[in-house]
């Protein structure tokens, strides 16, 4: 008589969630509708963490994909200028995944949830996508731009919408940037905003508390305001050791979410200079993955110099790690894993491969002005604690 063979559902618990754990996001969901089961073991915060853990630890490089930020101002003739001086665009999103040497788009990529506004996407963290929700305020003659903080995992479709922080009328519109602390396993939305006086003004969201605190931005006082305006021209900070890091054409600025603290970080030596006439928008921050550094790249003079910092806490540790030369007609705007993200005189971008040269076209964006980016990865992450 020949053996029965074990059904699914009939192996041990602990064999069940050691599958699960090596299942992609979406599939899991799947098993979770068979039976009680494997409903029970999927649901259990234990199971989500760890799931979690694994896709950030082996998956990562198999499993990320990349968020573009995409706008275009929306407005004609008189209203057009009216409103333009707001600020005021439509934003889209397309993701992107490489597979063999092939780049896969995904659209639509908006929120499953009724909005009235533009959703523009503040960045990605462990699953979580944080997106703002713009709306216009009529006061008198002015449009006043506010904004409703979303909290969406596109795997679950769970969305929340957060308490709205206080209100400032600042010189620009404010922006946010969304991480995590691993020390406290906290996620955390900051916005900063700019008042009249040019003076800083920054809030901190965590969801352990689901609630804004004030930060102390005193250390700020009387630092030059086109330096702090500068701030909100970068839709890309790097996040690293915990901190986010603003770009700009004098210093690093560095926001720890653990310490709740502003600070700077130096240049590269001999670009730390004050250059008046040079463009803040060919200095750009990037992470390198493989040692976790900070990375400057500057775009100029037809080349590309890509700077990293080796060791986080000294300002000597700054080291030339990759020069190329770079057609005059090019321009590039980020840098992901090993690729740049470059446009031609025609407005079509590529991705171009930093170790092989070789470039692969990134369709349908020609007539959208790229805002920004982020990194994104499929997980079981709730939208609350």
């Amino acid at each position: 008589m020949r053996p029965r063979h074990r059904t699914l559902m009939e192996l041990p618990e602990e064999i069940l969630n050691e599958i699960f754990l090596r299942m992609p996001a979406r599939s899991v969901l799947i098993c979770k509708c068979v039976c009680k089961p494997f409903l029970r073991i999927i649901r259990h915060p234990d199971f989500v963490n760890t799931h979690l853990n694994r896709v950030k630890d082996v998956g990562r490089d198999k499993s990320e994909a990349l968020i573009l930020h995409f706008g275009k101002s929306k407005y004609r003739g008189r209203k057009y200028i009216k409103r333009k001086q707001l600020g005021c665009i439509h934003y889209d999103h397309v993701m992107l995944s490489i597979d063999n040497a092939m780049i896969n788009v995904y659209k639509p990529f908006s929120p499953p949830v009724p909005y009235v506004g533009e959703v523009k996407i503040v960045g990605s963290c462990n699953g979580l996508i944080c997106a703002a929700i713009q709306y216009d305020n009529e006061d008198g003659d002015d449009f006043v731009h506010k904004f409703s903080i979303l909290l969406w995992n596109p795997v679950t479709r769970q969305t929340r919408y957060l308490p709205k922080p206080r209100y400032y009328n600042g010189v620009h519109d404010p922006f946010f940037e969304f991480g995590f602390v691993s020390e406290t396993n906290d996620h955390m939305v900051v916005r900063i905003s700019d008042a009249l006086d040019h003076r800083i003004r920054a809030d901190l969201y965590k969801m352990s508390t689901d609630s804004w605190t004030v930060i102390d931005c005193t250390s700020f006082a009387g630092r030059n305001t086109v330096f702090l305006c500068s701030l909100f021209g970068d839709e890309s900070p790097v996040f690293l050791n915990g901190s986010f890091h603003w770009g700009s054409w004098k210093y690093i600025v560095s926001f720890n979410l653990k310490d709740e603290e502003l600070g700077l970080i130096s240049l590269p030596p001999y670009l730390d200079e004050y250059r008046p006439d040079a463009d803040p928008g060919v200095d750009k921050l990037a992470v390198e993955e493989e040692e976790k550094s900070l990375m400057y790249w500057r775009m100029g003079d037809d080349k590309l110099q890509i700077w990293v910092r080796t060791d986080y806490d000294f300002d000597d540790s700054w080291c030339l790690r990759l020069q190329v030369n770079m057609s005059h007609h090019l321009t590039s705007s980020s840098y992901w894993k090993d690729y740049l993200i470059i446009t031609d005189p025609t407005s079509t971008r590529y991705l171009y491969d930093l170790c092989t040269g070789n470039k692969m076209k990134i369709p349908a964006t020609e007539t959208w002005d790229l805002l920004g980016f982020c990194n994104y990865v499929e997980t079981l992450c709730p939208v609350d604690m």
